[in-house]
C-alpha cells in the first residue's frame, strides 16, 4: 500500500511548489510510512511555454519487499 501524487503545470514559485509537495506527502504518509520522496521539475526560466510552468511528483512507500534498501528512484540514471 503506497501512495503517489503529482502536480502538473503549476504556476507556483519553486518554493511554493516544494512546500505543497511536502504537504501532500505528509497527507499520504499513512499509505507508506517507510520511505518518502519527491522530485521537482522547476519552472522554465526562458518562458517556453509562454507561461513558465513547474511540475512535481512524489510518493510514500510501504516497505513490504526489500525494506532495508528499497529506495525508489524518481529519476532515470541520466537524471531525466
Amino acid at each position: 500500500m503506497c501512495g503517489i501524487f503529482a502536480i502538473f503545470s503549476s504556476q507556483l514559485s519553486d518554493a511554493e511548489l516544494r512546500r505543497l509537495l511536502i504537504e501532500c506527502s505528509s497527507k499520504l504518509r499513512h499509505r507508506g510510512p517507510d520511505w518518502s520522496g519527491y522530485k521537482m521539475i522547476p519552472q522554465n526560466p526562458t518562458g517556453t511555454p509562454p507561461v513558465p510552468l513547474a511540475h512535481g511528483i512524489g510518493h510514500e512507500r510501504l516497505a513490504i519487499m526489500d525494506p532495508e534498501s528499497g529506495e525508489q528512484p524518481l529519476v532515470s540514471p541520466d537524471g531525466s
